[in-house]
């Protein structure tokens, strides 16, 4: 991997989700993916991008303190009643449905997580009679 001096790496505080205030316009996961994607313009406009898959990710002690520094600390602070409301009525994207019908037959590797109590894998898995070349990690 060429040396990475000239990357750096982004980290957003989701609004609502951290130390940022609730944005009122997001309502969902609609209106957050929204934001999200004016956010990557407006900041990547003049940016080059190191490909995700040069990089793996290994769980170590570092990697534990990273997330006790660098997460937890955003989990802490975040707005209890946005982040409860969101999850509850917002959650899903208003696209799901048609996900079933995209014809994509390039290789595809998404990683869930079993035990991951809001996400898990199992809307993900339903996604495997739909794209042949679909793995899951």
């Amino acid at each position: 991997m060429d040396s990475l001096d000239n990357y750096r790496r982004i980290y957003i505080d989701l609004p609502g989700f951290g130390s940022s205030k609730v944005n009122p316009s997001i309502k969902n996961a609609d209106d957050m993916l929204a934001f999200l994607t004016n956010f990557i313009k407006e900041v990547s406009e003049k940016e080059e991008f190191q490909d995700f898959i040069d990089y793996a990710v290994i769980a170590a002690t570092k990697t534990w303190v990273r997330y006790k520094n660098e997460i937890m600390p955003g989990q802490k602070d975040a707005d209890i009643n946005f982040t409860n409301t969101y999850q509850k009525e917002g959650y899903g994207f208003s696209f799901e449905a048609s996900l079933k019908d995209i014809n994509f037959d390039k290789p595809i590797a998404v990683i869930t997580g079993k035990q991951d109590n809001c996400v898990g894998y199992e809307d993900a898995w339903r996604l495997v009679k739909h794209l042949p070349r679909l793995t899951f990690v």
